[in-house]
């Protein structure tokens, strides 16, 4: 059996407060197998698992810290995951013992998510930090550019970028490329670029209809609305999260920053890398050297422990595992774990899921055993 930082996370059924992955990997596989049918003969394979690799993560954190000399903190969404306000609670345990008026700096990598947790997250971090500097090594999109606003300091990797924080819309309402087919994404820009191009060729070519009356045959006003809500409300909570830091701009250049950001760019995932954010007026400044290697390390780090592991048992039936979503300090990693079995039923059920073990875990250090991690449940 290799190390516990190198075992994978695995759930079971009535385990207590603390565990230990061996036992749950066992009592998981257990389960798995009693859910054979008779004609399934054959022996299950193994479950897979993402590895912890948490000695790895955790010296880098460490290191990472001694060369800033500041509190680290590091949140990562896997690319397919959102920064959700479910989220938000798992932060307090890693800031609540913090100094009075300490700084922190948080390892910011996320594609982004939901608006109103970027508010949230800030504000519970700024209750306990002085000074916040954000460290962006890689992607750091949307809803991420959002909770960077809030930081007195952007620090940004060789591979570090930002991008707009305008809202699309995926809406039951929206435009169905057939009627069969799921309705389509919907933005803000897309709108605006209609608008002046149905605008352009009324002047050109006057008729009957009007502006509204033309834009409402292919997108409901419903959908027009909620788009001008979801706009807004990133312009004013961009706004709100530079206000939270302790220099923070004038009115004037909050309004102008949340006006380009939300308004000034035609694709939403265009990467705004340190020149461009130090011209829009951002505090960005370069990563110091000594880190880079760091945080290129911790980046790929995540990036294998976030990858999801499945397990085919037969064509009609699997096991998934992994960890999307990560929040570490020194000493503690709080991570959501889903684990689970896919079945293949009958028409027209399709696909079901069963075995759902899907939770909130941490991990810390196991002091009879240094060097190896003691797996826990989270509940709220």
């Amino acid at each position: 059996m290799p190390d516990i930082q190198d075992q994978p996370v695995s759930p079971a059924e009535n385990q207590e407060k603390e565990v230990s992955p061996k036992t749950i990997g066992a009592s998981r596989l257990a389960d798995a197998s009693s859910l054979n049918k008779p004609e399934e003969k054959k022996p299950l394979p193994k479950i897979k698992y993402p590895p912890l690799l948490w000695l790895k993560t955790q010296e880098l954190v460490k290191e990472i810290k001694k060369e800033i000399q500041v509190e680290v903190l590091v949140y990562f969404t896997q690319e397919s995951a959102k920064i959700c306000n479910e989220d938000v609670d798992y932060f307090f345990s890693h800031v609540r013992e913090l100094p009075p008026e300490s700084p922190l700096a948080l390892v910011l990598i996320s594609s982004g998510g939901e608006v109103t947790a970027a508010w949230r997250i800030a504000n519970v971090l700024r209750n306990y930090c002085q000074e916040l500097t954000v460290i962006v090594p890689s992607r750091c999109a949307s809803t991420a550019t959002l909770l960077a606003l809030s930081a007195e300091k952007i620090l940004f990797g060789p591979a570090g970028y930002l991008t707009a924080i305008d809202s699309s819309l995926t809406h039951s309402l929206n435009p169905r490329p057939i009627p069969s087919q799921p309705p389509t994404n919907v933005s803000v820009d897309q709108v605006s670029r209609i608008v002046k191009f149905i605008e352009k060729h009324l002047k050109k070519n006057p008729g009957s209809k009007t502006l509204p009356e033309i834009l409402f045959e292919k997108i409901h006003p419903v959908v027009l609305a909620e788009l001008e809500r979801t706009s807004s409300l990133s312009k004013m909570t961009a706004k709100n999260l530079m206000k939270l830091r302790r220099n923070a701009p004038s009115e004037a250049d909050q309004n102008r920053i949340a006006d380009l950001l939300n308004d000034a760019y035609p694709s939403h995932g265009y990467p705004i890398v340190l020149r461009e954010a130090q011209q829009i007026g951002l505090p960005a400044e370069p990563t110091p050297k000594v880190l880079n290697p760091l945080l290129w390390e911790l980046v790929k780090l995540y990036s294998i422990i976030s990858k999801k592991e499945t397990t085919n048992f037969i064509p009609s039936w699997y096991h998934s595992e992994g960890m999307p979503v990560i929040i570490e300090s020194t000493n503690k990693r709080t991570f959501y774990n889903y684990s689970y079995d896919k079945r293949l039923m009958h028409h027209p059920v399709g696909w079901v899921t069963e075995s759902d073990h899907s939770r909130w875990r941490s991990l810390t250090p196991d002091r009879q055993s240094p060097g190896k991690p003691i797996m826990s449940e989270i509940e709220l």
